[in-house]
Parts: C-alpha cells; structure tokens; sequence
C-alpha cells in the first residue's frame, strides 16, 4: 500500500516525556501489531502458563462435590509455581511490549540483544527475561509509572479512537 506515492514505513507513534530531576526524557513509542506477539510466542520469548486442575495440596474452595458426591477439583490460581509462572511470562511479555514498542526511537539503545531469528526458544527466554532486568534496574531502567505511561501510549497507538475516524464525505475528499 502507497500513500501519497509513498510506502508507509512506520506505524502510528506518539511521544511521551518524564522529567527526571531537571532532566527531560523524550520517548518516541509505537504500537505493538497483533504479529509481533504470535512471532514471539512461536520464537519462544513467552509462553502460555495453565493453571493445574488438581491442586498439590488441599486448601478451602478449591474442591466441591457433584451432585453423586464425587470430588470435582477447581482450577487452582492460587498454586504458588503457576503464581510464579505467571508472574514471570507477564514480566516478559511487558519487557517485550515496551522494547518493541520503542524500537522507532533512535535515542534507545538496549544492552540486551536480540537472538537470531532461528535462535532456539531458550534463547528468546532469556532475552525477554534480559529486557526485564533492563527495564526495571532500579538505577537505569524506568520507574514503575514509567513503565505504565510507556504501556498506555503503547495502547493508545493500537487503537483507533472513533471521535478521529472521519465521515464518509470527509473521507472522500481525501482520494
């Protein structure tokens, strides 16, 4: 696709500043496309966690009899290595966001490197696991605010907000 004779070589992007001390830090972040997330999962940056069905240890609510009194186990949330689990791939599908999403501003430069695309999954962990530590190094990453204001315009690139998409005639007069 062309517009105006030209091919569109980056997504919508917004810029975001923090002042840190008398310092002014200017992001430049874009949107994060739906493709992105399928070709880190299949690489193996992140993975999808299950919670187990059967709890390792019995606790209340997390069992209830059916209605021949057998004993029906709940999904347990609250086992502690899928807490862990969790917790981590979310860490590492944040780290991935924000380091994708930055990737059109020219005044960011990463210490971790990404692995080759053919890298084996293990690699892509670390990677992601690498940009958490980056992100979050509590001397040079960003500060928990940070992170969710870079989140939010992240999220406000992806989507389209109605009051800006233009009427049919408005649109026309565009072609």
């Amino acid at each position: 696709m062309k517009f105006n004779g030209n091919t569109l070589k980056t997504r919508n992007h917004q810029e975001v500043k923090f002042r840190r001390g008398d310092e002014v830090i200017s992001l430049i972040v874009s949107s994060v496309p739906r493709r992105f997330w399928e070709e880190m999962k299949v690489k193996g940056a992140y993975s999808t966690v299950t919670a187990p069905e059967k709890p390792v240890e019995l606790r209340p609510n997390i069992y209830a009899k059916d209605k021949d009194g057998s004993v029906k186990f709940k999904i347990d949330y609250n086992d502690p290595v899928y807490v862990a689990e969790s917790r981590k791939n979310l860490a590492r599908f944040s780290a991935l966001r924000i380091w994708h999403g930055l990737r059109n501003d020219t005044a960011v430069g990463w210490e971790a490197q990404a692995p080759a695309d053919t890298a084996p999954p293990e690699e892509w962990a670390k990677f992601a696991d690498a940009l958490v530590t980056e992100i979050t190094d509590p001397v040079t990453g960003f500060e928990d605010g940070e992170v969710t204001k870079i989140g939010d315009a992240i999220e406000a690139c992806d989507l389209v907000e109605a009051a800006s998409i233009p009427t049919e005639e408005e649109a026309l007069k565009n072609f």
